[in-house]
This record gives C-alpha cells, sequence and structure tokens, in this order.
C-alpha cells in the first residue's frame, strides 16, 4: 500500500513540477527567488521520476516471478512474490529504491551543470577545398540560461570555448527562458565570445516565449550576426562559405516570420560551402532541396537524462549527431544546457567543435 501511495505522489509531484516553474515567471518575483524555487521543484522532479521508474520496475519484476511461479510450481530461493510481498522486505527494498532515486538524481544533477567538455566532430564535405580544410565552428545550443546561479557556469563555457580559438563560433537558438531585459548580466559574458570570423546566432522556440524581439536587439548588443531569413559570406584564405540562418521552424510562423532556408539564401553569390544554421532538425529536408552541404541544429538535448531519451528518440528521426539527409549532412547537438530538470544522464551536454574536411564522397 506505501508504494502505491509513493507511486502516486510521485505522478502527482511530476505533473505539478512541469507546471509550477513556469507559472512562478509570472509573478513579480526577482530572478533570484525564481531560480531557488524553480530549480528545487525541477530536481525534485527528476528525483519523484526516477523514483517512480524504480517503482514500476519493481513491480514488473514481482508480476514476472509471480507468473514464473506458477508456470514451474516452484519459488525463487529467499525471494519468492510472498515474500517480496512481506512488510519487512518491502520496506527495505522501498528504502533501497529511494536511496536508488536520490543517487541517480546526484549524479544527473553534477552531470547537467558542470561545464560540458568538447565535443569533436569531423564534417567530412565532398569537393572541398583544401584552403577551407580545417576551418573550426564552435557551436553552443540550448544554453536555457534564466537565472543568476547560471552567470559563472556561462563565464566558464564562453572561456572554454575561446581557448579552442575557432574560426567561427554559432548559437543555434534557445539562448536563455526569461526576457532578455531581465537577465541582461546573466547573459553578459557572451560579448566576449571570441571567434576569427564571426559570431551568428538564430532564434529557436524559447525566444518566442519570452519576447523574441528583444532577444534579436540583445544578442545584435552582444556583438552577433542575427540570421533571420538571411546569410552572410566568410571569406578565407581566398575561398568563401556562406553561413544561413532561419528562425524557429515551429514558432516564427506564429509571429509572422518563416522558418525559409530557400529565402535564407536568395541573391548569394556561388561559394565554396554553404552551412545553415536551424535550431530544430526539421529544416533540413528543405535545407537539403536549398542545397546546403551541411545543417547546425539543437532543440532536441538529445533527450536529456533517461528515459526521456528513449521517448523522444521515437518522435524524433534526428535525435542527436551526425547524420545525411540527401546531399546534405547535418549535425544535431545534445545542447550545451538543459531545460527542466537540471538532470543529464545518458545523454551528456557538450561543446561541439565541428571541423571541415576533405572527402571524395559525401559519406567519406
Amino acid at each position: 500500500m506505501h508504494h502505491k501511495i509513493i507511486a502516486w505522489g510521485a505522478i502527482l509531484m511530476i505533473i505539478l513540477s512541469s507546471i509550477i516553474p513556469m507559472r512562478i515567471r509570472n509573478f513579480d518575483l526577482s530572478t533570484e527567488l525564481q531560480g531557488i524555487i524553480s530549480q528545487s521543484i525541477y530536481i525534485l522532479l527528476g528525483f519523484m521520476s526516477y523514483l517512480f521508474l524504480l517503482l514500476l520496475a519493481k513491480d514488473v519484476i514481482r508480476v514476472l516471478m509471480i507468473a514464473m511461479e506458477k508456470a514451474k510450481g516452484q519459488t525463487f530461493v529467499g525471494l519468492s512474490s510472498a515474500n517480496i510481498g512481506g512488510i519487512g522486505i518491502r520496506k527495505a527494498v522501498n528504502s533501497v529504491l529511494i536511496i536508488g532515486a536520490f543517487g541517480l538524481t546526484l549524479y544527473g544533477y553534477r552531470q547537467a551543470v558542470k561545464v560540458p567538455p568538447f565535443k569533436y566532430i569531423d564534417v567530412k564535405i565532398d569537393n572541398l577545398p583544401i584552403e577551407l580544410e580545417g576551418v573550426t565552428i564552435a557551436q553552443l545550443t540550448d544554453l536555457h540560461i534564466a537565472y543568476p546561479c547560471q552567470t559563472d557556469w556561462l563565464r566558464d563555457v564562453v572561456e572554454k570555448v575561446n581557448s579552442a580559438n575557432p574560426d567561427l563560433v554559432v548559437i543555434t537558438g534557445d539562448v536563455a527562458d526569461q526576457k532578455a531585459s531581465r537577465i541582461e548580466k546573466e547573459i553578459g559574458s557572451l560579448a566576449n565570445i571570441k571567434a576569427k570570423y564571426g559570431k551568428y546566432f538564430v532564434t529557436g522556440n524559447h525566444e518566442y516565449y519570452h519576447d523574441h524581439e528583444g532577444w534579436i536587439q540583445k544578442m545584435e548588443e552582444l556583438d552577433f550576426t542575427v540570421l533571420m531569413n538571411d546569410y552572410d559570406i566568410v571569406e578565407h584564405k581566398s575561398k568563401s562559405i556562406i553561413v544561413a540562418g532561419v528562425p524557429d521552424y515551429e514558432q516564427s510562423a506564429k509571429h509572422d516570420q518563416y522558418s525559409d532556408p530557400e529565402m535564407a539564401m536568395e541573391g548569394a553569390p556561388s561559394a565554396d560551402v554553404k552551412i545553415l544554421l536551424a535550431h530544430q532538425p526539421q529544416n533540413i529536408y528543405e535545407a537539403s532541396m536549398a542545397g546546403y552541404d551541411l545543417q547546425l541544429s539543437g532543440h532536441t538535448h538529445g533527450g536529456q537524462f533517461f528515459p526521456w531519451n528513449l521517448i523522444i528518440g521515437m518522435a524524433q528521426e534526428f535525435l542527436h549527431g551526425l547524420h545525411t539527409y540527401q546531399n546534405t549532412q547535418l549535425y544535431v547537438s545534445r545542447g550545451t544546457g538543459y531545460w527542466g530538470p537540471p538532470i543529464r544522464l545518458s545523454a551528456p551536454s557538450e561543446i561541439t567543435l565541428i571541423r571541415l574536411s576533405k572527402s571524395n564522397g559525401i559519406n567519406g
């Protein structure tokens, strides 16, 4: 009976915890207080999620044991289904499960709040001029900055990016979860990012939840080139790269904007490499038709933590990693930050370092 109460309590907490933090932002509270309340609730959400899953697993195992006992007419040594249902063993098992849920939550939290490691991706492009071989692009995505407690973390991320001395830096959406005017100090370190040829930004769905026009203006103030169905030309050793960008695939249409990879290159001169920045992987179909060599995306978080990475993987054709669709390659980052519960488990965060290299064919 007790474990059923815990299980139903877990379900209730999961529902409430997914709603309350977002509603808190409607109240006139400081970002510090919002952060304390939201993070506490989200951590509890993660803990209750794992506790619910462990309790569910325990019940599944017990049902299987009962079925096997009936089928074979014998019990497991010292672990019959009747014994597992006993008060003493049940309490001991539930205690172990609570400790297990706490351990998973703590480990996932540490993975989520640490500065992500570099993830090195070698993108082989057919007929890439030798002059462009070795060009590096640092990709950040899904930072989801919202509270003062993330200020130092973002500063450390910026320092790590700069240590790689990239040729280009791109942020492919979802930079924050507050209006820009509320967290100017928290995101100020983005101005310190250095890149040889430029810094680029495209909107994600979360910018549209928090005054996207304000975020476009703020990113420009932070010295980023904001690409909204537009492009820029990067010259390197007499060769050229088109860096184009589109607004978010879904939310832009609700604000009289449209995510159009073909329009993003309209009027562009010929170039040796064409790269599209798009928050959501779904743009790959239009990007391929428009003739891009590479699309860089985020949005999925790689599922962020088990078991959601398995569930989201069933809904997203391109969950994470490097893919090829027709003649266009797509890289989907698991994200640099986190959204909701500060937990990363089985879907580590990353700072992506992409290196262009030459191949004899699209698949290298």
